[in-house]
């Protein structure tokens, strides 16, 4: 039943109204359904958009501010809603619309509070020749830099090159603004202008692949071929031919001379995921094209000059593997110009609200369904889960509950099946003891950082205490087995 229908039928029972007047509210309430609908399913759309929006009424009061334009400018938007623009931003391109009744385009801003660079148009809004306010639509620089380069590779990219050699995606595509998310991407960014080679680290699921491909992106380079190969996905007497070529008549098979991926890749970037996976043999021949600059073929003689940027990835610790043997230290050292360490997402919590709204968007398109968030209990839920699988296990839960739930929320019950949810009473905590308090965020900081030297400083460096202060509460807490 409609709001309309319950009113209309709440004021036939107990007021008694003659049946006219009955169908002249009914009618009234049909269009205020029909505005509160209309209204839910815009800020849908503008909660969905990849950029950012703010809009006043025409005395300038903020009514909606959506969750990109939170992102991009660093101002909450709960802060900011109800104030006027006038007062907390008069020389903005938003008052200055609202103002001249005009719109005003394309204009650079930097957003103080984020550090961002953002390109902002904002125009005045008119309903009946009146005007009711104003809007202002922000884009990252990043992101519009990126879409020009596009837009060039569709004008001057050969039409030969294969669809993988464009990058999917860019520093934009990066959700979340943590301090360890945002030093990752300052860093990268900075690598990026480069031509160094770099190595990324970090567990599977955490996204090494989305900086590999924003890296290139953000490159001289992101107009040429940007390539990938795992090297733990193919066998190595494949590998090899893959990444060289061959020569006809190379082995049994080979009708054919084939150029191989760094060929294919000469003058962009290749991706070389899972590195650490790459036999002795195979390392020596990559060292090889990092020294020289240039490739053989299988069964070639002649040598082949190759201009490409390394960007390498691995899950697996090459420092230890060389202490090993199973990783050759010369090419190391030769990956490991820049490195980046990718944050695991248990370091990262405060992105995980950000990642869920972004996921459900995702999905809520491909299911064409229309999540409208996740319930608190459920998000605290999340905070308290280690991720082993990182951002592609959050990925895959918000999925599932989005197909399981019948609910506009996610809720608890629609992520049991995917993850641990505690049952321990919401007072428990409180009812904890400093000393066991204490306890746990030790135990806390030693999963994150590891029980090893390095480890052990970085925990009592996060908790605020000195290394034999940490010694002494473990002995304490008898944690120091």
């Amino acid at each position: 039943m409609t709001t309309s229908s319950a009113i209309a039928q709440w004021v036939e029972e107990n007021l008694r109204v003659p049946p006219s007047h009955l169908q002249r509210i009914s009618k009234r309430y049909d269009r205020i359904d029909l505005m509160i609908q209309s209204k839910k399913l815009m800020e849908a759309v503008l909660e969905s958009i990849p950029v950012g929006i703010e809009v006043v009424d025409a005395n300038g009061t903020v009514v909606y501010i959506n969750r990109c334009f939170e992102t991009l400018s660093g101002i909450n938007r709960h802060t900011r809603l109800g104030k006027n623009i006038f007062n907390t931003n008069p020389t903005g391109i938003l008052a200055q619309a609202l103002k001249s009744q005009t719109g005003i385009h394309d204009v650079l801003t930097f957003a103080r509070e984020s550090k961002v660079g953002a390109i902002g148009n904002a125009s005045a809004i008119f309903s009946d020749g009146k005007l009711i306010g104003a809007i202002t639509a922000l884009r990252e620089v990043s992101e519009v830099i990126h879409l020009a380069r596009k837009y060039a590779q569709v004008i001057y990219t050969p039409p030969k090159l294969p669809e993988q050699e464009v990058p999917k995606y860019n520093f934009s595509d990066i959700i979340g603004s943590c301090r360890e998310t945002a030093e990752t991407v300052r860093l990268a960014k900075k690598v990026a202008t480069s031509d160094a080679t770099v190595l990324l680290e970090g567990e599977n699921g955490t996204g090494k692949e989305l900086f590999a491909h924003s890296i290139h992106a953000g490159s001289s380079r992101f107009n040429k071929p940007f390539l990938r190969i795992n090297c733990a996905a193919i066998p190595e007497n494949l590998l090899e031919s893959e990444l060289f070529g061959y020569e006809h008549g190379a082995f049994t098979g080979a009708s054919k001379s084939k150029a191989g991926i760094f060929e294919l890749a000469n003058e962009g970037s290749l991706f070389l995921d899972e590195i650490g996976d790459m036999s002795l043999l195979l390392q020596s021949k990559l060292l090889r094209v990092l020294q020289e600059h240039e490739i053989r073929r299988l069964g070639g003689s002649k040598t082949i000059s190759v201009d490409v940027r390394i960007i390498a990835a691995t899950n697996r610790d090459l420092k230890q593997m060389v202490v090993k043997g199973a990783f050759r230290e010369d090419l190391y050292y030769r990956l490991n110009v820049f490195s980046l360490r990718i944050p695991a997402l248990r370091e990262r919590i405060d992105d995980i609200e950000a990642l869920s709204h972004h996921f459900i968007a995702k999905h809520n398109l491909r299911s064409k369904k229309h999540i409208e968030g996740i319930e608190t209990e459920a998000l605290d839920a999340f905070y308290h889960h280690r991720w082993p699988g990182n951002v592609r296990e959050l990925e895959s839960v918000i999925e599932y509950a989005i197909i399981a739930t019948d609910n506009h929320m996610i809720g608890v019950n629609d992520i049991k099946a995917k993850i641990p949810i505690s049952q321990a009473p919401k007072c428990q905590t409180a009812l904890l003891t400093i000393d066991e308090m204490e306890r746990r965020m030790i135990e806390r900081a030693l999963e994150l950082f590891g029980d090893s030297m390095d480890g052990k400083k970085q925990a009592a460096a996060a908790l605020g205490i000195s290394v034999a202060t940490l010694y002494n509460k473990l002995r304490k807490n008898r944690l120091d087995a």
